[in-house]
């Protein structure tokens, strides 16, 4: 146990204290800094606070006005331009003809509204954010995932080829090496994740505070589904980070690699188009410990073939064959 948590610590310094993790730690919390700051500015720029003059040439506001129609004017007024006095009285009286819910229907616009295929789920211009934050967090969660897997497959394949691997089993089990490594990755990765969460609840404050809008779009987002996303982001990152062990563990350099981590780049975002039956989350999240757990055994067994196969990548027969025999 001693030697596992030895190798899990080293891993976990190794990669976070790396200038490179460290710029990618912090590309996005920037980016969504520049975002919100542009955006902000953009608004202020947009805002006109020259003051305007109203000639009352019929006496109509000569009397004092009552406290509503104070309180009126006090908000913001849009002001429109138009050509003449004439176009101006055409779009005054363009609805006066129509009937109140006619005339509504016409001034509130257009609303777009998408149904799902089995009607359980509605989205609309004033909802989009929940249908777009499944996406933004499957596509962050590729990229934590991929990234720091991609750290120990770099890792493993280093120590293979350099022959280090070799002097590591002499003092720690093949074993606790792989298990150290996966979990020290795990640490790095949630290190990634938790930072960027921080940084976007802080974006979506800062947000919320100085735009409105956005406040009825956060209202809109799905609590539940968020829930559902950290559930499956464990058992999903164990066993992503024990197939890229396994990938490192049977090829012989760099650019075999990445050829074969190509296989695991093909994320799903079916949750935010329509509603999942509950057996199928229950089954998903145990297909997902499942496959955890597996993928860390499957690690284990490819690292202990790989290491006495110095030049040599080993091919799928060749594991299945040797998985086969064991049993």
């Amino acid at each position: 146990m001693r030697k596992f948590l030895r190798v899990m610590a080293y891993e976990y310094r190794r990669h976070v204290l790396r200038r490179s993790f460290l710029l990618a730690l912090l590309s996005l919390p920037a980016l969504i800094l520049v975002s919100v700051g542009a955006g902000f500015v953009l608004v202020r720029m947009e805002t006109d606070a020259t003051p305007i003059g109203y000639i009352d040439r019929a006496g109509v506001v000569q009397k004092p006005l009552p406290q509503d129609a104070l309180e009126e004017l006090a908000e913001p007024v849009q002001m429109i331009p138009f050509k003449d006095e004439a176009d101006a009285r055409d779009r005054f009286n363009i609805l006066a003809d129509q009937s109140p819910q006619i005339a509504a229907r016409v001034v509130d616009g257009a609303q777009i509204i998408i149904r799902s295929p089995d009607g359980g789920r509605v989205a609309s211009s004033d909802s989009w954010l929940s249908i777009v934050l499944p996406l933004v967090l499957g596509i962050v969660f590729f990229i934590v995932v991929m990234s720091s897997s991609g750290y120990l497959m770099q890792a493993v394949v280093d120590e293979k080829e350099n022959r280090t691997m070799e002097v590591l089993v002499t003092s720690v089990s093949p074993g606790q090496l792989i298990a150290g490594k996966i979990v020290g990755l795990i640490g790095v990765g949630l290190t990634q994740l938790m930072v960027w969460i921080a940084f976007g609840v802080l974006g979506m404050f800062i947000g919320g505070a100085n735009f409105p809008a956005l406040q009825e779009q956060f209202a809109s987002i799905s609590l539940g589904s968020l829930g559902l996303m950290g559930l499956a982001l464990l058992p999903s990152y164990v066993m992503f980070a024990g197939l890229m062990a396994a990938m490192g563990a049977m090829v012989t350099n760099t650019s075999e690699a990445q050829q074969m981590a190509g296989l695991l780049t093909l994320p799903i975002w079916r949750l935010g188009f329509t509603i999942i039956p509950f057996w199928q989350l229950v089954l998903n999240f145990l297909v997902l410990c499942v496959s955890a757990v597996g993928a860390i055994w499957l690690a284990g067994k490819v690292f202990r073939m790989g290491m006495l196969r110095y030049g040599k990548r080993l091919r799928w027969k060749e594991i299945f064959s040797s998985t086969a025999r064991s049993k």
